[in-house]
């Protein structure tokens, strides 16, 4: 009787690895762009939640509700973006007493919004320094548009129409 080893041998398990390899390079650039868009897809819904959110607040309370870019929005006393306005670094959500789209410190804060994670930039039409949201429609004369952009994933695109509805749309593959 013949004893024979089972097993593999070292040429087998060597086409196994280089095949692997093979794989494992094609495979991951696609998963890093998947990774990227998942986490910019990711932002932009938290960005619709909080308009959402504002909207929802503004008709429940019938009252002006604003969120404001702000720099800061963790700092023992936030303060809402006076120069160009950058809103990947967090956002303050406020009742807006006085309707002036600035948070003031007798004003209700509602909501502080963190720096968005992922996202290398997010241009605003007209450089918007905030959204205001009243009970029935939002106090602005055109739309506005928040494209949040991450180098070489597709653009987020979540604007906010005159009258208040918010959408978000793909956009094109940021530079």
């Amino acid at each position: 009787m013949k004893n024979r080893s089972s097993g593999f041998t070292l040429i087998e398990m060597m086409v196994v690895v280089a095949l692997l390899g093979i794989i494992a390079g094609i495979a991951a650039p696609s998963l890093t762009m998947f990774a990227k868009n998942s986490a910019l897809s990711g932002s932009s819904e938290e960005l619709l939640n909080v308009f959402s959110y504002a909207k929802t607040e503004a008709i429940k309370r019938g009252s002006s509700i604003s969120i404001c870019n702000s720099a800061a929005p963790t700092a023992a006393s936030p303060s809402c973006v006076t120069g160009t306005p950058n809103w990947a670094t967090g956002w303050l959500l406020f009742l807006d007493a006085d309707g002036d789209g600035v948070y003031d410190s007798g004003e209700t804060l509602l909501q502080i919004g963190h720096a968005v994670k992922n996202v290398s930039s997010i241009n605003v039409t007209n450089n918007a320094k905030f959204v205001r949201f009243r009970s029935v429609v939002l106090a602005g004369s055109s739309d506005t548009t928040f494209t949040l952009c991450n180098s070489g994933a597709t653009a987020r695109i979540v604007t906010i129409d005159k009258v208040g509805r918010i959408t978000r749309e793909l956009g094109t593959t940021c530079s």
